[in-house]
């Protein structure tokens, strides 16, 4: 009889349960109600587990009586005091934080433990079922989306190259056909902002073959001198091609590649600024200033070498190099008009040239 007592006792408490469902993929139970303190356990999506029932008790004088929860808790400890009672000694009485962000419940070894309130759905087996909420996202959930990428879980670079250049160097091109003898050429140094993007070539199983676009912008200032004419030439290029390059020798720190590239300049601007000294009727010396601006499309190539250094700002590479560039022969034609008709030419040529820069930039591989 006593047994038969005990069983319906404990299937009592068992039906009676106030439980909770976990609705992460692992929800950790804390030690103490606070993040940063130790888990003693894990539990799973779909798991059942104790949930304390005065976190599932409703308040009889909800909206009648306004109390606080720093209020009760004073009012427990004063209570403990007045009453002291051996079986409910002073502050184990718990009572939920309406506000709080945890759950009290038991862990697996039968310790107090704490979960998040959006790790879990109370059950409370009536309507305030209803007015729970599931996270949107699960911030448990270390799980990768499928489908799998191939080759996983090995790690497997793309093979694709990112590179920021800024290049300066010095122009060597020939000049503007000028109506008399240059006497003195000042240099500005030239200056190129380069982006290149390639990718492995998939035969190369060396993986060291890269293939793709480069794009670039690139402007520089002559100044001329002749016996009474005082000259600048600015020059503006935009182009693009394909390039090329190929590591001929790296390590986990460095690497050295060559590269080369052949570009179409489909905008190539300059403007030539005349300052001209002659004489008036009366055989007084006058200046007079006229400017031109002049257009061409052509190809041109470069070669360079580069040196890699890994990593050396966060997963971006520090690039340093050389670069030698080939202009082709091409012509330059008017695209406005001149003050001074005598003094300009409608078009003119542009021979070979050879320029070299050095430059300084960041690679990306990803």
């Amino acid at each position: 009889m006593v047994r038969i007592i005990l069983v319906i006792f404990l299937l009592s408490l068992n039906t009676f349960a106030k439980e909770g469902v976990v609705t992460v993929l692992e929800a950790p139970l804390f030690k103490i109600p606070d993040q940063n303190s130790f888990v003693t356990q894990h539990v799973r999506k779909g798991d059942k587990i104790y949930i304390h029932p005065s976190e599932m008790s409703r308040d009889k004088y909800d909206g009648l009586i306004d109390e606080t929860y720093e209020n009760i808790v004073k009012y427990d400890e004063k209570h403990a005091n007045m009453y002291p009672d051996k079986l409910f000694k002073k502050g184990q009485t718990y009572f939920p934080e309406p506000s709080g962000k945890f759950y009290k419940t038991i862990s697996k070894s039968g310790s107090d433990a704490y979960v998040l309130k959006e790790h879990v759905l109370l059950l409370y087996k009536d309507m305030r079922e209803l007015d729970q909420k599931v996270v949107k996202k699960d911030p448990t959930d270390y799980r990768i989306e499928e489908p799998l990428p191939k080759d996983y879980p090995l790690a497997q670079d793309t093979g694709y190259r990112g590179q920021y250049i800024f290049s300066m160097g010095t122009p060597s091109t020939n000049s503007y056909p000028y109506q008399e003898s240059l006497k003195d050429t000042g240099y500005d140094f030239t200056k190129e902002l380069i982006i290149v993007w390639n990718k492995q070539v998939e035969w190369d199983i060396t993986r060291r073959f890269f293939f793709g676009g480069v794009f670039y912008f690139h402007s520089s200032n002559v100044e001329h001198t002749t016996e009474n004419i005082t000259a600048t030439e600015d020059i503006f290029r935009v182009g693009a091609g394909p390039y090329l390059s190929y590591d001929i020798w790296r390590n986990e720190k460095y690497a050295i590649n060559f590269y080369g590239a052949i570009t179409f300049n489909f905008y190539d601007n300059m403007e030539i600024k005349q300052k001209l000294t002659i004489e008036d009727e009366g055989g007084n010396p006058v200046t007079i200033e006229d400017q031109r601006e002049y257009r061409s499309q052509h190809f041109s190539s470069r070669i360079g070498s580069q040196v890699f250094i890994r990593d050396f700002v966060s997963t971006f590479d520090l690039i340093l190099g050389a670069n030698i560039n080939l202009e082709l022969p091409h012509s330059y034609e008017a695209e406005t008009n001149p003050v001074y008709d005598s003094y300009w030419e409608d078009s003119f040529e542009r021979g070979w040239s050879v320029q070299q820069s050095y430059f300084v930039g960041l690679q990306s591989d990803y």
